[in-house]
């Protein structure tokens, strides 16, 4: 649901949302707790084009011990992705959230009268709207243990300037700024090969890493090296052979500087969902994921359903869906989605039944 009259925003926001998010059961919610990665699928403004935005809700870890034991807390963010080519727009954005409970928004929460954020088309601008204990979670599923969130979004181009003070009153600090320097010492030493321990070759180039950021960033990585008879531990080195050396190094940038540099083109970026997932480089298949989702089209919509569906990407089969249902009658009469039918059946039908069911 779009566009609903809300008089709780200042008079100057034009663009508003209202959108009901249905996310989990309740079993589904807690069995997951402590590695949950719950994601909305993208909401489209039917009057603002190429800006969406997206709800999600994260496991955060907790300082716990033997004599304070605790849960993970949980951590509900909305994300603003443009396909703007301009660098950066200042944005000024209302948001309200209500937690609906057998029909009755008797939980809502009212966050910063007002968030500024700088939106680019390079990475989504993250807003952290709260954060919530295991107790507060339990109390947020209705009757039905069915958890549904409700999301009032307004917001407002802005040609001000981001004053530090703003930014202290308005913006949750989640140590954005600090965790950029942070691994921007990490990524100098990655350019200046200080200390590298290990190597990595594709095709003919190498590529001289440390053990550790290979270890902390990938279970598959971590396994490798941990294991003392196996080539690559012996010789200190590992070969990659099914991807391209530009491939490789993004995601080594990625590992050191926990963003992705670059500006990708589509079939980069599917590449590199791929390497991804190859290493279980959760968080790096997270912005390859987000970023396809923001470049579907109807000529390339065939080929990320497929991508979606072999790199076990859910959020981006979403994504597609969510595209089907607006530009159904401009995919359905392409030539590739014909030619799609006939190689991948399966897939297609998928897609039909689920922006069908969706749509009901």
């Amino acid at each position: 649901m779009f566009g609903r009259n809300n008089r709780r925003f200042p008079n100057s926001i034009t663009n508003q949302i209202y959108y009901e998010w249905s996310v989990a059961t309740k079993s589904e919610f807690f069995r997951e707790y402590d590695n949950l990665d719950l994601r909305s699928p993208f909401i489209y403004p039917p009057n603002t084009k190429n800006i969406s935005w997206q709800l999600q809700l994260l496991s955060i870890e907790i300082n716990s011990s033997s004599w304070f034991p605790g849960k993970n807390k949980v951590q509900l963010s909305l994300k603003a992705i443009t396909s703007f080519q301009t660098e950066y727009s200042n944005m000024k954005v209302w948001c309200k959230i209500f937690f609906d409970k057998n029909n009755i928004c008797s939980e809502r929460f009212n966050t910063k009268s007002c968030v500024f954020i700088y939106l680019n088309s390079k990475e989504p601008a993250q807003i952290i709207l709260e954060t919530f204990t295991y107790d507060e979670m339990e109390n947020f599923f209705n009757q039905n243990d069915y958890l549904s969130i409700e999301i009032e979004v307004g917001w407002l181009f802005s040609s001000d300037k981001m004053l530090f003070q703003e930014v202290e009153i308005h913006f949750d600090r989640n140590l954005t700024t600090i965790d950029k320097n942070y691994f921007g010492e990490f990524y100098k030493m990655y350019k200046s090969k200080d200390l590298t321990d290990f190597k990595i070759v594709c095709q003919d180039q190498e590529f001289f890493v440390h053990k550790f950021i290979l270890a902390s960033q990938s279970s598959v990585f971590k396994a490798m090296l941990m294991k003392t008879n196996i080539k690559e531990e012996v010789d200190n080195t590992i070969i990659i052979k099914d991807f391209t050396p530009e491939t490789v190094s993004k995601m080594i940038e990625y590992l050191y500087s926990g963003k992705i540099i670059t500006e990708l083109k589509v079939d980069e970026c599917i590449q590199l969902l791929r390497l991804a997932e190859k290493y279980y480089l959760k968080r790096l298949k997270i912005l390859c994921e987000e970023k396809l989702s923001a470049k579907i089209s109807i000529e390339n919509f065939c080929t990320l359903v497929e991508e979606a569906d072999n790199n076990n990407s859910d959020f981006l089969m979403k994504a597609c869906v969510e595209k089907f249902r607006k530009i159904q009658n401009e995919i359905l009469e392409n030539d590739k989605w014909s030619e799609f039918k006939m190689t991948h059946p399966t897939l297609a039908v998928k897609v039909l039944e689920s922006a069908f069911l969706k749509g009901k």
